[in-house]
């Protein structure tokens, strides 16, 4: 999803919007396995979303306070998360008929890809 503005010089800027939704968590959950289970639906879905967390052994003592150490758990994991988040917009817009169709999704692989890409041109 991109948004175009004018910055400050007059010139268009291309910004991304990278939602996750329903919450950031679901970003750590892509690394561990494909889901396309909807959490808008009972109780607080955020807190669904980090109980489902919960049950990933590298992820058992999670808490939205304490992110020591999630890149080091996550890191060798990037190319799957990548890979479920594109295939969960996938599904979502297949499904359109669904009340929250993008419940569950998220864009970050958007900004994780061009991070990646920013990195490849520093090294070389």
């Amino acid at each position: 999803m991109e948004i175009a503005k004018i910055d400050k010089s007059n010139k268009f800027c291309k910004i991304v919007v990278a939602p996750s939704i329903p919450c950031f968590e679901f970003w750590y959950l892509l690394h561990a396995n494909q889901s396309t289970k909807p959490y808008g639906v009972i109780g607080s879905p955020c807190d669904s979303v980090v109980k489902d967390l919960q049950q990933v052994p590298y992820f058992a003592s999670y808490s939205k306070s304490d992110c020591e150490g999630i890149y080091d758990k996550l890191s060798s994991r990037m190319n799957s998360a990548i890979s479920n988040a594109k295939n969960g917009i996938k599904l979502a817009k297949q499904n359109r008929y669904q009340l929250y169709q993008e419940d569950p999704s998220t864009r970050i692989y958007l900004v994780v890809e061009k991070l990646l890409e920013l990195k490849e041109k520093v090294i070389t």
